[in-house]
């Protein structure tokens, strides 16, 4: 018998190659996958990116378009609101020239231009040629509000302590008379008036001097007109006289007289400047007061008008 090769075993590292390759080849695959799923979304993501990037500029055209619409339409509402004002204003100025030429003869009118053209230059020179129909002004009406007695006069004027018929007077009575003007014009408000006087009642010294109650008086004391997107101060002049009658003037008694000045600062962005501003006024010049001299005490305030 022929003798049987002898078979040659596999060798024990071959037998245990196999099985661990496997896994390797499993967790290879797996990791594959997961990079393509993982490249697949960094696709997703650029073309989503690249699509928000078109429409935001889409959006920044369209916003800049806007824009541009919206400077347009203020550049001709500015053009408008200037025509109109232009218009306004020479139709003011042209009001004037046509009521003086249709007053003159047709004969005449031809020697009446030039002095038309005049007076709207002289007009046109002018701080503010407001009255109440002028585009560019305001105007404010100026108001004496209210008045009060804030001290008494001194006990040697008997008759100004009112209350003769008590013990010891309480109230003193100042007879008084008023003018007010305006940035020193010289034209105003008189109050009561030349010939007569109006009483202010304060507590005399005996019952400690105190101010009076308010009187009011809501007069206009004149008009002021300024121009828009301005401010001016008015200067309030006030002359007061504490006229001395009935038994003070036999005896010699003299008039007291007293000044004072405030101001009011007019806006026409504000339809009416309060509360009042307050003045007071000292009766300290010509007579002696009996001994000590009355005061009063005015508020004013400021009201726009023809608006």
């Amino acid at each position: 018998m022929a003798a049987e090769k002898p078979t040659r075993s596999k060798a024990p590292s071959e037998e245990l190659r196999a099985p661990r390759d496997e896994p390797l080849r499993a967790e290879e695959e797996a990791l594959s996958t997961e990079i393509r799923q993982e490249t697949d979304a960094l696709l997703t993501v650029a073309e989503n990116l690249a699509r928000a990037s078109q429409s935001f500029s889409r959006q920044q055209q369209e916003l800049e378009s806007v824009r541009s619409m919206q400077l347009e339409m203020q550049k001709v509402l500015s053009q408008i609101v200037q025509s109109i004002g232009n218009t306004g204003a020479a139709a003011s100025r042209e009001l004037p020239a046509t009521r003086e030429a249709e007053s003159i003869p047709a004969s005449q009118g031809q020697r009446a231009m030039p002095a038309a053209r005049h007076e709207v230059m002289v007009s046109e020179g002018r701080e503010c040629e407001c009255e109440c129909v002028h585009p560019g002004c305001c105007c404010f009406d100026i108001y004496f509000d209210k008045v009060r007695g804030i001290q008494p006069q001194g006990l040697l004027e008997p008759a100004d302590m009112g209350d003769t018929t008590l013990p010891l007077p309480t109230i003193n009575e100042l007879e008084v008379r008023l003018f007010i003007s305006l940035d020193k014009t010289n034209i105003g408000l008189l109050l009561p008036g030349l010939s007569t006087t109006f009483g202010i009642r304060v507590p005399s010294m005996l019952a400690g001097g105190g101010p009076g109650l308010w009187m009011p008086i809501n007069q206009v004391v004149g008009r002021v007109c300024l121009k828009r997107g301005t401010t001016r101060t008015v200067m309030l002049q006030c002359w007061g006289s504490e006229i001395d009658e009935g038994a003070e003037r036999p005896i010699g008694f003299k008039d007291e007289h007293g000044e004072a000045t405030g101001s009011i600062t007019l806006d026409c962005c504000t339809s009416m400047i309060y509360p009042p501003v307050p003045i007071d006024l000292s009766f300290d010049q010509g007579g002696i007061g009996g001994g000590q001299p009355g005061a009063i005490s005015m508020a004013f305030y400021a009201k726009r008008v023809c608006c």
